[in-house]
C-alpha cells in the first residue's frame, strides 16, 4: 500500500497557498531571529547591572555599606536608559 503525503512532491505553482505558507514561515523565522539578536544587545548591558553580585572589600566594609551605593548606581544607569 503507498501512503499518501499531503506535502510529498507538490509543485508550489500548482498548490499557491502552500508556496505562500513556505514564504510566509521563512519571513517569520528571519525576523524573529533579527528582533531577538536586537532585543539581546539591549538587554543584556542591563541585565548584568542588575544581577551583577555586589563587590566588597576590607575598605568598603570599615566605611559602611556598599551595596546601598552599587545598588543606587545601578538604578540611575537603569534610569538613565
Amino acid at each position: 500500500m503507498v501512503e499518501w503525503k499531503p506535502y510529498g512532491k507538490l509543485k508550489p505553482s500548482t498548490y499557491p497557498a502552500l508556496l505562500f505558507k513556505q514564504q510566509l514561515t521563512a519571513y517569520v523565522e528571519k525576523i524573529y531571529g533579527m528582533i531577538r539578536d536586537n532585543l539581546k544587545k539591549e538587554i543584556s548591558p542591563l541585565l548584568g547591572l542588575c544581577i551583577q553580585a555586589p563587590r566588597t572589600s576590607r575598605a568598603s566594609l570599615v566605611k559602611g555599606s556598599s551595596r546601598s551605593v552599587a545598588n543606587s548606581d545601578a538604578q540611575r544607569a537603569l534610569i538613565a536608559h
